[in-house]
């Protein structure tokens, strides 16, 4: 009986460039730092911070 770890091992040998292949895509996803954004004169980090106190 193998491990849910040796299982997984075996599944990602097997699907090895599907998962490479959705990791590239996945990490070239541009995203947004919340510190750079300003909304409403304060960053977005912040104006999230206001807004949710009240």
């Amino acid at each position: 009986m193998q491990t849910a770890t040796e299982a997984m091992w075996k599944i990602l040998d097997v699907e090895e460039d599907y998962v490479v292949d959705l990791t590239q895509r996945m990490v070239r996803v541009p995203s947004v730092n919340t510190k750079f954004v300003v909304v409403e004169g304060r960053t977005a980090k912040r104006a999230f911070k206001m807004s949710s106190r009240s």
